[in-house]
């Protein structure tokens, strides 16, 4: 499909003289320096994807897990080019286009029926095995670390299974209520990370640096991580927003070591299986 379509525009000489310059040079950027910077924060903090902990997981060893992560890596490059490509040919023969539909244009636009069905077939494939995985592991997260750590007793090999559907099906019809709630996916991404990063990442950060806390200041400093969210959100120009997420979690972690040290509640897991631990 990136082939046909930047074939459709004339080829890669054509497709970069026609493109304005600050789309193919990254040093003509002429907007705000620190709203780049924020930016470039958002976008290589780590989110701890549960996906990808769900891979690193089914790993046999320490070794199959880092092949997996460089080749996946790798494969990500030509993998995003692609789609840059798809998306700069689709400003050119869209001007104006929707972003939501710029994709669904090129490809209506580019392939033959027969190859077309084959790449919305392809397309919903990824989206469903990738909306599964995230369902599955919502489900067994709210199972296991919720439900049967409260209710122990009556929670067997059976009732999990059929609670961890049960609560599939449920997160589905929510997930597919939600997502109507926002124009984009990257609305939707930045918006709700801003309840992910305070209650996971700043945990598991902590727990990478080999401490841990107990459940009531693990709360507290959620509680504070979720009021610098807001306070931030409301105290710097719309812009800046995107970054909210970030100091949630900064703000988390800081006030469970703060915190922690201070009530004496901080402690070393000594955890061998910890990479960091080893180290």
């Amino acid at each position: 499909m990136a082939n046909v379509a930047l074939g459709k525009v004339g080829g890669w000489e054509q497709l970069l003289f026609s493109l304005p310059e600050q789309h193919v040079n990254l040093t003509s950027y002429q907007g705000s320096t620190l709203l780049f910077i924020a930016y470039a924060i958002v976008c290589s903090f780590p989110y701890f994807n549960p996906i990808l902990f769900q891979r690193i997981l089914m790993a046999k060893d320490e070794k199959q897990a880092t092949q997996s992560l460089a080749i996946s890596g790798l494969l990500y490059i030509p993998f995003y080019a692609m789609i840059a490509v798809i998306a700069l040919s689709a400003f050119l023969m869209f001007p104006g286009v929707d972003p939501n539909t710029a994709f669904l244009n090129v490809l209506n636009y580019s392939l033959p029926t027969v190859i077309k069905g084959i790449a919305i077939s392809g397309v919903l494939a990824v989206i469903m095995s990738t909306a599964d995985s995230f369902l599955n592991v919502s489900a067994i997260a709210t199972t296991r670390d919720v439900v049967a750590v409260l209710l122990p007793s009556r929670i067997n090999d059976e009732s999990e299974l059929r609670m961890t559907r049960a609560v599939t099906v449920l997160f589905g019809f929510i997930s597919i209520y939600i997502a109507t709630m926002f124009y984009s996916m990257i609305d939707f991404w930045l918006y709700f990370s801003n309840f992910w990063t305070p209650t996971v990442v700043a945990p598991m950060l902590l727990y990478i640096l080999n401490f841990k806390t107990d459940i009531r200041t693990y709360l507290t400093s959620v509680m504070i991580g979720f009021c610098a969210i807001i306070l931030f959100r409301y105290s710097v120009p719309e812009d800046f927003v995107i970054i909210s997420q970030v100091v949630g979690a900064v703000v988390t972690f800081i006030s469970m070591l703060v915190l922690g040290k201070y009530l004496k509640r901080l402690s070393r897991p000594y955890d061998r299986g910890l990479a960091v631990s080893r180290a």
